[in-house]
């Protein structure tokens, strides 16, 4: 039986906006030793599953696919996102610090 881990990805480090964050993704690991091919009788150096995953819309369309597969998985919760509250009035403030 294979295992999936599904999460939400996080915003990337060298954008600023939150484009590709909407979605879930559901990513097969790698815990199984890789076993020899049938067809050429080679162990192969990765396993093919490590390098899919599938996104989906939301997380129950996720955990429906991995239950119908037989998949077992893990969930990992966003972080709640933190947005402090500024003003532009803020920048011209008398009292703010000078260099």
């Amino acid at each position: 039986m294979s295992h999936a881990h599904i999460y939400k990805p996080c915003k990337s480090a060298s954008q600023s906006g939150r484009a590709l964050t909407h979605h879930w993704v559901l990513r097969f690991d790698a815990t199984a030793l890789p076993q020899k091919n049938p067809t050429t009788g080679w162990i192969p150096l990765i396993d093919m599953l490590e390098e899919v995953f599938l996104t989906f819309p939301t997380l129950e369309e996720a955990i429906r696919f991995a239950e119908t597969k037989g998949l077992s998985y893990t969930i990992q919760e966003p972080a709640p996102q933190k947005t402090p509250l500024k003003s532009y009035s803020d920048n011209f403030r008398f009292d703010r610090k000078r260099f």
